[in-house]
């Protein structure tokens, strides 16, 4: 009788990630987010949690969520209130926007 090691989730966790980019890149990239915000599952919650990627330093190329225009911050504030807006913790990316538009400065 052989024993097999247990496979990790890391597999289906990379698999999870690929199959929601697919889903959502034609979003992402009409919103005008950078690629490398979404370079990994740990890459898109760095994005989330700070609005750069503070934690992916070796991929981060300048873009912040203050580099997108009115529009382009208002139409990933709704992407984020479709995805994480009913979360019982919203991103904090997702507050700041929600500020944003209370003030009238996005849509």
């Amino acid at each position: 009788m052989g024993f097999r090691r247990a496979k990790s989730g890391a597999h289906h966790d990379r698999a999870a990630w690929a199959q929601w980019v697919s889903l959502h890149r034609p979003a992402l990239r009409a919103i005008g987010l950078a690629p490398e915000v979404y370079l990994s599952a740990n890459h898109w919650a760095d994005f989330l949690e700070n609005g750069y990627l503070e934690w992916h330093t070796q991929d981060h190329t300048g873009f912040t969520f203050d580099s997108l225009s009115p529009a382009s911050a208002g139409a990933l504030r709704r992407f984020l209130e479709e995805e994480y807006g009913r979360a019982e913790r919203c991103p904090p990316l997702l507050g700041w926007l929600r500020v944003r538009h209370q003030e009238g400065k996005i849509a």
